[in-house]
């Protein structure tokens, strides 16, 4: 880290490791999500990543019925994004759209979560994920919003499924509840 609070706090004595041998599935895959059990009694880190990658990793994995250069190969060009398609459903729940958001719904709603350059449906899940975003929890932070607005798929998940509570806790400045039925995608 950048600064002397991040930096290791003693050691992990070697039997405490955290580790895995021989898993059921026959394959181990990490993509920068948590790789410690719930309850591990060490902190690695707060920030791991969301675990949508490792679990497509894991899903090509278990597709192929053997591994192959080629099959490895298809894994690291593979676009296909989790998030979007666990968000899918909630964006088309909030029609009837108007004007070009009509044809951005329709775009998405046949769009099978791939990431391609050259496909404008990454670029309007990117802008509407953007944008809700902002409406989720702008008021909350106010002044502050701007240096944290930032990709963070499993609050807007919490929000929008209202998951333990999150959409009232998302609007505890104001009186309206966070949900999918009251947020505005436009």
């Amino acid at each position: 880290g950048w600064e002397q609070r991040y930096d290791w706090q003693g050691m992990i004595p070697f039997g405490d490791w955290a580790s895995i041998e021989d898993p059921p599935s026959g394959r181990i895959v990490t993509a920068n999500n948590k790789t410690v059990p719930e309850g591990y009694a060490f902190e690695l880190t707060k920030e791991w990543d969301n675990s949508y990658r490792h679990d497509r990793i894991d899903a090509l994995l278990a597709a192929q019925p053997k591994e192959s250069v080629e099959g490895f190969a298809a894994i690291q060009r593979d676009p296909v994004d989790l998030y979007f398609l666990e968000l899918k459903p909630l964006l088309l729940a909030a029609a009837p759209f108007e004007g070009a958001g009509t044809k951005a719904a329709d775009l998405l709603k046949n769009w099978d979560g791939a990431m391609w350059a050259a496909k404008p449906e990454p670029l309007i899940f990117s802008a509407w994920v953007r944008a809700l975003s902002k409406r989720v929890y702008a008021d909350e932070l106010g002044d502050a919003f701007p240096r944290m607005w930032g990709y963070r798929p499993e609050f807007i998940l919490l929000v929008l499924k209202d998951t333990a509570g999150e959409a009232r806790r998302s609007e505890e400045h104001t009186s309206e509840l966070q949900s999918r039925e009251t947020i505005s995608y436009a």
